[in-house]
């Protein structure tokens, strides 16, 4: 998974396609649990681009207020700079890739 910290950067990515975002932070174990099991399906959608955000290494805190980021780990499922779906909270491997295959 790509980790992107610049806001215009991260802009950019979720613009076109199809996109999975996840807000995170490193001392998160929940993040944590659900990066290593990204990391493991990802390979498996390989239409699909995997971004994350680390909400504490972020060089602009207003994306963290357009997404009201309040909890994490948070995961949005964008298709095309539209968000399709949201999910709070880890995920085992097989409710992200049931989700992944019913959003995109």
């Amino acid at each position: 998974m790509e980790t992107i910290s610049n806001i215009e950067n991260i802009r950019k990515a979720i613009s076109e396609g199809n996109v999975c975002l996840k807000f995170g932070a490193e001392w998160c174990g929940p993040c944590r649990v659900l990066e290593a099991n990204i990391d493991t399906i990802a390979p498996e959608f390989p239409n699909i681009n995997f971004i994350g955000v680390d909400v504490d290494d972020v060089d602009d805190e207003s994306i963290l207020y357009e997404y009201s980021i309040r909890n994490v780990p948070v995961l949005f499922f964008i298709k095309n700079g539209e968000i399709v779906k949201k999910e709070v909270g880890a995920m085992s491997k097989e409710y992200l890739s049931e989700t992944l295959k019913e959003v995109f």
